[in-house]
């Protein structure tokens, strides 16, 4: 039976064999002992020893198109994708595991010396992550119309948004996947108070793929309760608007991102049922920033970092986030959250032992405009008039006496 792999990992499987076989075909010449053989014939090997000498050259050999290396992440991938080669070639029960088999110790400790190596000269040392959006691009993408409730286009944008910010989506399937049915309205009385609220429930995603080994894992659910004074960017009211305008027809079929028809009559849908493409749900975000004219690398992945990153910014409990963003490790979890520039000037001003003040009460660090003095720098008024004119009168200010005797003069 063929082993279910997701798109994603079946590209990386392809590009791991790829490498090795272009390693191997220029470096076979000089190995006289597997000239004969095939680079998958290799892999699939039932000697250890030999595994572990082919794999180690590998690792110390194999470079880019230009001639870099690669940094360690990269090799760990590439030979995460050929173990999965093995596994899909061979089956899980005869299959050798290269990272943990005891007869590949000799492997391991080349990649481990590697590693070290690369990242002793700074390979590896640098990492780009995908740019979070932040609240002030959330406020451009509104002030420029990008995000708006007045036209179909505005209010398809708007969903997007929303649904990978609140729901901490994923950048690619689970925004192609999203159905109307994982979504359900309900009101329920909090503290006597009736509260309109959004029920979503994932089906499966990269964290809980419903395997044999899952059975135990339960279901993502995150539930938005509404909340008024958000006004056009409440979630409840977006998504109330979205699903008035959008055709049975389209619920039916169950795909949430449906087409903005391009004429709307009056009292019409302001969607067709058509659903929306993949390739333009891929760059969902990538487009809006720029017709928003916002700068960075930013992708659909920015809106569950931004999700993450701003409850982690309000000191929100780390178990609701997670809740909220289905990571199954708080580690996993802590990658997404974003520290601000404030929080880094604040943890700078405590180790120049400055005294600490409210995050809120920091300075921007680009306004260019000059510091405002520290409470620490103005002095306080002095409780009357007596202790203004004779600093004498508070020589003992602060003090405490225990079984003394006072000689007044």
């Amino acid at each position: 039976m063929k082993s279910y792999c997701t798109k994603h990992t079946a590209s990386n499987n392809k590009w791991a064999l790829n490498n090795f076989q272009e390693w191997f075909v220029q470096r076979k010449t000089s190995l006289p002992k597997y000239e004969s053989r095939q680079p998958l014939e290799l892999l699939l090997t039932d000697e250890p020893s030999e595994l572990s000498h082919i794999l180690s050259m590998y690792v110390k050999e194999t470079r880019k198109v230009d001639g870099s290396e690669y940094t360690p992440k990269t090799l760990y991938l590439l030979l995460a994708g050929l173990q999965r080669q093995i596994r899909l070639n061979k089956g899980r029960a005869s299959s050798i595991n290269i990272f943990s088999d005891p007869l590949l110790d000799s492997f391991y400790n080349v990649c481990d010396h590697e590693f070290q190596r690369l990242r002793l000269v700074g390979i590896g040392a640098k990492v780009s992550h995908i740019e979070p959006l932040s609240k002030d691009d959330e406020n451009s993408l509104w002030e420029s119309k990008v995000l708006c409730l007045s036209t179909p286009n505005g209010l398809l944008n708007c969903v997007f948004i929303y649904n990978g910010k609140n729901l901490c989506l994923r950048g690619g399937d689970e925004h192609c996947q999203l159905k109307f049915s994982q979504l359900r309205r309900e009101v329920l009385t909090v503290d006597g108070v009736s509260k309109s609220l959004y029920i979503y429930t994932e089906h499966g995603s990269k964290n809980r793929s419903g395997g044999f080994g899952e059975l135990h894992v339960q279901n993502k659910v995150v539930r938005h309760f509404e909340v008024p004074e958000a006004g056009d960017r409440s979630y409840v009211k977006i998504l109330d608007l979205y699903l008035s305008k959008v055709p049975k027809e389209a619920i039916e079929k169950d795909n949430f991102y449906v087409r903005p028809v391009t004429v709307v009559g009056e009292g019409k849908p302001w969607f067709s049922s058509v659903p929306v493409g993949k390739n333009k749900l891929a760059t969902m975000v990538k487009t809006m920033c720029s017709k928003a004219g916002l700068q960075g690398n930013k992708t659909n992945h920015s809106l569950r970092s931004f999700g993450v990153s701003s409850l982690f910014q309000e000191n929100v409990p780390e178990k609701i986030i997670q809740e909220r963003s289905g990571h199954r490790s708080v580690s996993a979890l802590r990658m997404y959250e974003k520290t601000t520039s404030k929080q880094l000037i604040e943890a700078s001003r405590v180790l120049s032992c400055i005294p600490s003040q409210s995050i809120d009460d920091l300075p921007e660090p680009s306004d260019g405009k000059p510091d405002s003095p520290r409470s620490s720098d103005v002095k306080p008024e002095p409780d009357n008039m007596l202790e203004q004119s004779d600093p004498k009168n508070n020589m003992f200010r602060g003090s405490t006496f225990s079984n003394c005797t006072f000689q007044l003069k």
